[in-house]
């Protein structure tokens, strides 16, 4: 359904996880499998029972992977408020990648003794990061990460490198400022950190698309909103039966956004479709429009959210279809997403499993 607007670029994958004393986890090493053949898809679907790890699992795979772009011996200060009373006893986590023929580790500790201090050690791909070049975004905003990663925030968290989608993600309903379309890193003045600003990134992403497709804004990235657009509704089509059909201003300066249904011609706001329609058409998107450009790591923490036992079953297969180069890990309670990969690509998480 959905094609790549530029050649895919340098494929990254996690290769091997090594996590102690983080959260119930007292140590645990995971070999993510690599596909046996050539056009398999890179998928790993972690299961077990309830209270066994398979959220601090990916948690901490994102962790890890946010190190990708850092220098060795870089320190980043924990701000304790963003992470409440989770590290008292602090943790470790190491881990391999390799990215096309080069393989770097990579590793996180934090010892609340050593003054709330992340510290970040280990090789760096030449890919990834430029010597004395430190990404200064991905520092700067270690903390608030920390919050999407931990589950309190209802948005995904998107990087250069990972994309990560927590089990407490939701499309809000509610619509975007103006002021949140013309500039992405825009926020309220008055942004409490302990209340997210309920608006989700994918309803600003289709706003920003619409506009430059008509055109509405002026953007250097003006030529890219066509295709974008193309499939978000190719998306909706798919999984709803509509298409976008026009945005209506509010007085309170927020923009709505209005489906047409294509065998009724019906118009309804966007959040008049269901949880699960919005939660896989936005999850697919998103995706795709992060990873159109440069393959990433994939983790996604109950992937089977609000969807029936049809979408269930496909879901694994859709997500490659659209997606292909990306290396996805899957946390999942569902035996329908479990049974969509080869039984090398299933990790089965057992109590004498977690020491």
């Amino acid at each position: 359904m959905s094609k790549n607007m530029r050649t895919i670029s340098s494929l990254l994958r996690l290769e091997h996880i090594k996590i102690e004393n983080y959260k119930g986890i007292d140590c645990l090493e995971i070999d993510f499998a690599q596909p046996q053949f050539e056009d398999s898809p890179d998928v790993t679907v972690i299961g077990s029972q309830n209270g066994l790890g398979k959220t601090s699992i990916l948690e901490c795979c994102a962790l890890l992977a946010i190190t990708i772009t850092c220098h060795h011996n870089e320190l980043i200060k924990f701000d304790r408020r963003h992470g409440s009373d989770l590290f008292k006893k602090g943790f470790s986590i190491s881990g391999n990648f390799r990215e096309e023929d080069l393989q770097f580790s990579r590793s996180l500790t934090f010892d609340p003794k050593d003054d709330n201090y992340f510290k970040i050690t280990g090789k760096s791909s030449p890919k990834t990061i430029k010597k004395n070049n430190t990404n200064k975004e991905s520092l700067h905003n270690f903390n608030k990460n920390i919050e999407t990663i931990l589950g309190q925030t209802s948005n995904q968290l998107s990087m250069e490198h990972f994309l990560f989608f927590n089990s407490y993600r939701k499309i809000q309903e509610s619509s975007p400022e103006l002021g949140m379309l013309v500039h992405k890193s825009y926020e309220p003045i008055f942004r409490n950190r302990m209340y997210e600003t309920p608006i989700s990134l994918f309803k600003i992403e289709i706003l920003r698309s619409f506009m430059l497709d008509n055109p509405l804004l002026d953007q250097i990235d003006k030529q890219e909103s066509h295709e974008v657009l193309k499939n978000l509704n190719d998306f909706l089509n798919q999984y709803a039966g509509v298409k976008i059909k026009k945005l209506v201003p509010h007085t309170n300066n927020t923009i709505d956004i209005l489906l047409e249904h294509q065998k009724s011609k019906d118009i309804f706001s966007f959040d008049g479709l269901s949880s699960g329609q919005k939660e896989i058409i936005s999850t697919f998107f998103l995706i795709w429009y992060s990873t159109r450009v440069k393959s990433k790591i994939i983790l996604i923490d109950e992937p089977e959210l609000h969807l029936n036992r049809d979408w269930q079953q496909t879901l694994v297969r859709d997500l490659v279809k659209n997606a292909p180069n990306n290396q996805y890990i899957l946390a999942t309670h569902s035996i329908e997403v479990a049974e969509a990969v080869e039984p090398y690509q299933r990790i089965l998480l057992e109590k004498n499993s977690i020491k």
